[in-house]
């Protein structure tokens, strides 16, 4: 056991020194390419295999506004539909998105209120629609605090929003 821990160790120490390339640079073809800082990305291999650790750790930790939303869309819990999250979508990958309905959920912070940043967004989603997608953006603040209307929208804009809710029952008094 103490063998593979420092194997471990050793790997994850070359990997955290090693001379990676940035998050949608040209990229390595093979994982241990990855160590030595050989290769160049031939487009063959998926992007999980290509994709430097950075960008990984980037998708795998959610903010508490994405952890939030995530808890209400996964598991079809809202009004059964099936999100997915981190979904490449062409050369994006976007925060949530429901291919059964061609709705894509974005949570942004509030970095995305650069005028470069919006200009990105704007191409993103001029992709996105004229793939057949609609795009839903939420800032992390309304995620956070109003969760409910955020669904709502979400349900609405899939085309479920008319969809009929059982009627509850008046209680009855039960009688002597």
């Amino acid at each position: 056991m103490r063998v593979a821990r420092n194997t471990f160790t050793s790997l994850a120490e070359a990997l955290v020194t090693a001379d990676l390339p940035p998050c949608g640079g040209d990229q390595p073809s093979s994982p241990i390419s990855l160590i030595t800082g050989e290769g160049e990305f031939d487009g063959t291999r998926s992007r999980s295999a290509t994709t430097p650790p950075e960008c990984k750790s980037v998708r795998r930790v959610m903010t508490d506004a994405e952890l939030k939303l995530w808890n209400e869309l996964r598991a079809h819990r809202l009004m059964g539909m099936s999100f997915r999250r981190q979904v490449p979508i062409g050369p994006y990958i976007v925060d949530f998105a429901c291919s059964a309905y061609r709705l894509i959920v974005e949570v942004d912070g509030s970095q995305h209120a650069d005028s470069e940043n919006l200009q990105q967004d704007e191409t993103r989603s001029a992709y996105f629609k004229s793939s057949g997608w609609t795009i839903l953006r939420f800032w992390n603040d309304d995620v956070i605090r109003d969760i409910d209307n955020v669904c709502q929208h979400i349900v609405i804009e899939a085309g479920l929003g008319a969809a009929e809710v059982p009627a509850i029952e008046p209680a009855r008094e039960s009688v002597p």
